[in-house]
């Protein structure tokens, strides 16, 4: 079989981001909102999508009845880190995603622990998206 058409792009352009983020699966805002009284997600970036605008993209990290204490504390550990990201604290963020990255073992938030330091030493321009990556 063949899928074609928007759909099937934007499934492919969500896969082929995992690498780059160590995620294993991305969604975006509309698909995060049919679901989200049943599964729990994560904001993982703001992203130009290849045929449209940019995107905020997230991660699932599962169904909210079977979702870990070790899991919501990560996604409420990086939800402050990504907070405080955004708002241009890089030295208070990147303490935070180190917390994440070491202590519950999470990729994403190393990326923006390394990403932090980088803004720390290149500030960005004042027109600054708050995303990790400059484009897809």
């Amino acid at each position: 079989y063949t899928v074609l058409g928007g759909s099937a792009g934007d499934a492919a352009w969500l896969t082929s981001l995992n690498p780059r983020y160590g995620t294993a699966l991305l969604v975006t805002e509309p698909t995060r909102l049919a679901a989200h009284d049943r599964l729990v997600f994560r904001e993982v970036d703001r992203v130009q999508a290849p045929q449209g605008p940019s995107e905020v993209v997230f991660e699932l990290v599962g169904f909210k009845r079977k979702v870990s204490e070790e899991q919501r504390a990560l996604v409420e550990a990086y939800e402050q880190a990504l907070a405080l990201f955004r708002d241009r604290q890089f030295e208070l963020a990147a303490a935070k995603f180190a917390t994440c990255a070491v202590e519950l073992k999470d990729p994403l938030s190393e990326r923006y622990r390394v990403r932090c330091h980088q803004l720390l030493a290149s500030p960005p321009s004042p027109g600054w998206a708050g995303a990790l990556f400059d484009s897809t």
